[in-house]
């Protein structure tokens, strides 16, 4: 009999990692199902940690089925045929995992991500405010007082007041690029909801509840809404924007141009499992990101090969892994010259 006094205190990386927990994400029975479901919705505090966690848990899943049910896969299998590389791909797929290697695969991850409750304690300075930043291609995350989540992806900071005062508004300020899972909170005594604004340049992104990714690189930010509504803030615009699911944004910081779009939210946030997926990227598009993420200066030898296309995702656990699909999809050669990467026509 699963005891729910000793799920309440679980953190995701125990959860991830727990037997009973795995089996309700894969193998779902009436019982488990239940135990799961009434134990979030008793457990407001636990509601966000078993979301991530069952996310995490079916988004590993997903990567190690490859490559048989993948939609993602399926595609890069087919650009691997038209290059006459089948031999790796089917090398790839006759090491399918067991499920015992799913869960030594769920706790790396989570042994990367993990520690950013830590570090969000200890980094915090003078000014009274508590920090969390990530390396170039690192991936970390971050739970909030209010239990909500945020990933941050690399080459990335965010940053927020040391206390939140009850009932005002909970602000975080962001650099580089994130994925926001936002609790909808209502304090004891209160007619509203309490507000969570996200500050990146100079925009303001306003939410009540809601799941949403900013991306901030190079003269443009990204906000791509997956779930929920915002209201977005511009110093340009007469009044708030207000966001729909599926709806894109792009603001040219240095024109202050702003345009809005729809998209694919899958795509947008295909980061946080460590997957590019872009709509019909160029290797120029792709080279930006990759420098973005992992800090590393890439020169195309050729300018004519910026303007190739590359279908299906690029895995993103390492720039090695990325690296190396471009070179075999393309049929380049990537060199180091000073910790500059050079791609080359062979």
């Amino acid at each position: 009999m699963l005891s729910k006094e000793k799920y309440r205190k679980y953190s995701v990386q125990e959860l991830i990692c727990d037997e009973s927990f795995q089996n309700w994400i894969y193998k779902a029975d009436p019982e488990s199902d239940a135990f799961w479901k009434s134990l979030a919705l008793e457990s407001p505090q636990q509601e966000a940690s078993i979301r991530l966690a069952s996310d995490l848990l079916k988004s590993i899943a997903f990567r190690v089925d490859k490559p048989a049910d993948g939609r993602a896969a399926a595609s890069l299998q087919q650009t691997l045929e038209r290059i006459n590389f089948n031999e790796y791909f089917k090398t790839r797929a006759a090491e399918e995992p067991t499920w015992r290697r799913i869960w030594k695969i769920a706790a790396a991850l989570l042994l990367i991500a993990g520690i950013a409750s830590v570090l969000w304690w200890l980094a915090g300075g003078k000014a009274g405010k508590e920090v969390l930043s990530t390396a170039f291609g690192e991936i970390d995350t971050a739970r909030l007082p209010d239990a909500s989540m945020i990933i941050l992806n690399g080459n990335s900071r965010i940053s927020r007041a040391a206390t939140w005062k009850a009932g005002a508004p909970r602000e975080v300020w962001l650099s580089g690029e994130a994925y926001f899972d936002v609790r909808h909170l209502t304090p004891a005594g209160a007619s509203e909801a309490q507000p969570f604004k996200v500050y990146v340049g100079p925009l303001t992104v306003e939410v009540l509840g809601t799941r949403f990714n900013i991306r901030q690189r190079r003269s443009e930010i990204a906000i791509a809404l997956l779930q929920g509504s915002v209201r977005l803030s511009s110093p340009q615009q007469d009044g708030p924007i207000e966001m729909k699911p599926g709806d894109l944004i792009r603001f040219d910081t240095t024109t202050k141009q702003l345009i809005k779009a729809t998209t694919d939210t899958e795509k947008i946030s295909s980061w946080t499992q460590k997957k590019l997926i872009l709509t019909n990227p160029t290797l120029r598009e792709i080279c930006s990101y990759l420098e973005d993420i992992y800090g590393k200066k890439i020169i195309l030898g050729d300018p004519a090969l910026g303007a190739k296309k590359v279908e299906g995702p690029i895995l993103l656990d390492s720039l090695e892994d990325a690296l190396f699909i471009l070179s075999t999809v393309l049929n380049v050669t990537i060199v180091e010259e000073q910790n500059t990467l050079i791609i080359r026509s062979k």
